[in-house]
């Protein structure tokens, strides 16, 4: 068997920070970069994420599989978590998350309506009541897992200044984000979709707003889509430093506390720290 290419190692998507006690991501969505299939994708995959937790368990690593097999590999580093810091595995698949919620895996979404990601979320959550008594689950020692949701979040004095730089913002954001797909073009429509900024907002993908309304909707979004973690996406396109600055600080300071405190609960929504 051969060695893995430097392209299968990004593959793998694997953002792992051993002395900060971070989770791990994975991210499959590359794969059809390299051209393979579905099926294939799904094999090269599990050995990957086996090679993983495996080494990271023991310290050492050897496989022989389909796809990869190698000899005794010694890890000089070790991961501040143990076994292995907590997976995260974002998609939109359903049959991706019936596999999340039996290994209890945490998960993000961003893209589908909030009546898709509800169903997503309850979904996982009757699949995850009739497998978290299991030992063997890949994500075994997180006890309860997150199932999130993600949204590109901007948040000014007022309505109309959030709307106005926002907006000027996504519009560089977007094209950077759609430009291999219109180089290559695109007839999914997706990056028009993508690019229609007043449409997605309605949707819902993007909140903007004042500390009001931007605390409003993410309440609205976690109740409506029945997620127990909220990510923001605060830093993007051609927001100044001082604006994704001042953005953070007034969600900070005047979002945040009110919805962690109505989530004090534990069977309450939690918003990750920016």
């Amino acid at each position: 068997m051969r060695p893995l290419a430097a392209t299968e190692c990004r593959t793998i998507g694997l953002a792992i920070d051993f002395l900060s006690a971070n989770a791990i991501v994975e991210d499959a969505g590359y794969w059809k970069m390299l051209l393979v299939t579905p099926p294939q994708a799904r094999v090269m995959f599990r050995e990957a994420l086996d090679i993983l937790t495996s080494g990271l368990t023991s310290g050492e690593a050897s496989y022989a599989g389909e796809y990869y097999s190698f000899k005794p590999v010694r890890l000089h580093i070790e991961p501040f978590l143990r076994p292995y810091p907590p997976l995260w595995y974002p998609t939109d698949n359903t049959n991706s998350i019936r596999w999340l919620a039996e290994e209890g895996l945490n998960t993000i979404t961003h893209y589908p309506p909030m009546s898709t990601m509800r169903e997503l979320f309850d979904l996982y959550k009757h699949v995850w009541q009739e497998h978290h008594t299991n030992p063997n689950r890949v994500n075994a020692h997180v006890a309860s897992p997150k199932y999130g949701i993600v949204r590109h979040v901007y948040v000014a004095e007022t309505d109309a200044q959030a709307m106005q730089e926002a907006k000027a913002a996504f519009a560089d954001f977007i094209y950077n984000f759609n430009y291999l797909r219109m180089v290559n073009g695109d007839t999914s429509g997706r990056a028009a979709y993508l690019a229609d900024f007043d449409a997605r907002l309605a949707e819902g993908l993007h909140i903007v707003g004042s500390p009001d309304t931007v605390k409003k909707q993410v309440q609205e979004h976690l109740h409506i889509t029945g997620s127990n973690y909220f990510v923001g996406s605060f830093f993007f396109g051609t927001l100044t430093r001082e604006q994704a600055l001042r953005s953070l600080r007034l969600f900070a300071g005047e979002v945040m506390p009110a919805v962690c405190c109505a989530g004090q609960r534990s069977d309450r929504p939690a918003v990750a720290k920016p």
